[in-house]
């Protein structure tokens, strides 16, 4: 009886070695690790690479970019600033992803350097300017994506799977919990944002600290070029009655007029359908393609103020 413990236990820790070994090789662990804090919530380390099952590539610079090391130096440079719609994740490989596409779009001495993470409210990203407050002096244009919920939130780290600190322990354990389980619908999903850990502030609280905050960047950098762009919801495409979507359209409007700053929205464009949209919220591949050629072609309708800086 004890010898057939002892080999069931063997070929138990062998079947578990083997599930780890497959699970590492397969690269459903290799997503990137965050910093996390009660001011900025939460953001990609710096300089790190990987790619999600060993096919979506990613990479974080220095500056936590989604992109090559920092070197604005001779380029006409745009920072493309945003929540999950700038960040991309684990759907798409690097090259697919908004920034690079843009970038890739225009050509050129172009740089565009992307920074962002998913769930970002409009607090995360002014905390971000301000923690790097030297980047726009090295900018020709800053574009900054936005929708509709990042002016109701702050959002904090929620869960360690979608924000893990250090890689896991066990690469198997990790997958099983944050995409298997989910998938077959036997735990929630913790891709979404629990509803008591978000930090909600009223709309009509944050627009003025968000105009307040736009109109001391225009002061500070009266060279730059600003392009505030309004990305919806599935949702909000299809129901442009919305009223909080146009309570944020007027007030995004009227700032950008009032600080002469460029306005997109990009649901008044007909070129954007329903059909770029692979979930409630997020582009398809093909989707990016799109909304890279709304920026394109509204970065180049006007030359970048300071181009020759």
């Amino acid at each position: 009886m004890k010898r057939k413990l002892a080999w069931f236990a063997l070929f138990a820790c062998a079947a578990l070695a083997l599930v780890e070994a497959v699970a590492r090789l397969s690269g459903i662990a290799d997503i990137p690790l965050y910093d996390v804090d009660r001011e900025i919530g939460y953001i990609p380390k710096p300089n790190q690479s990987g790619a999600f099952l060993r096919r979506n590539d990613w990479v974080f610079n220095e500056r936590s970019m989604g992109a090559r090391s920092f070197a604005p130096d001779g380029r006409t440079n745009i920072l493309l600033l945003g929540d999950s719609i700038v960040y991309g994740g684990d759907a798409y490989r690097q090259r697919e992803k908004l920034g690079p596409r843009l970038e890739d779009d225009l050509q050129g001495d172009y740089a565009v350097w992307p920074v962002g993470a998913g769930h970002w409210g409009a607090l995360n990203e002014i905390t971000y300017l301000q923690r790097n407050a030297d980047l726009l002096d090295r900018m020709n244009t800053l574009v900054w994506v936005l929708i509709s919920v990042d002016f109701q939130r702050r959002v904090q780290s929620w869960s360690p799977l979608i924000h893990p600190q250090k890689p896991p322990l066990l690469a198997s354990v990790f997958g099983l919990r944050r995409f298997i389980l989910p998938r077959l619908h036997i735990i929630p999903d913790p891709a979404w944002v629990p509803v008591a850990q978000e930090q909600h502030v009223a709309i009509d609280a944050q627009l003025p600290l968000f105009d307040k905050y736009v109109a001391s960047l225009r002061a500070a950098h009266p060279a730059l070029r600003m392009l505030l762009v309004l990305y919806p919801n599935a949702y909000e495409f299809t129901h442009p009655e919305d009223v909080p979507a146009q309570t944020i359209t007027r007030e995004l409007r009227r700032i950008a007029g009032r600080l002469g700053i460029d306005f997109l929205r990009v649901a008044e464009d007909s070129r954007w359908q329903i059909a770029n949209y692979r979930d409630p919220i997020h582009p398809t591949v093909e989707g990016n393609v799109a909304l890279a050629a709304l920026l394109k072609e509204r970065l180049e309708s006007a030359r970048p103020a300071n181009a020759d800086r």
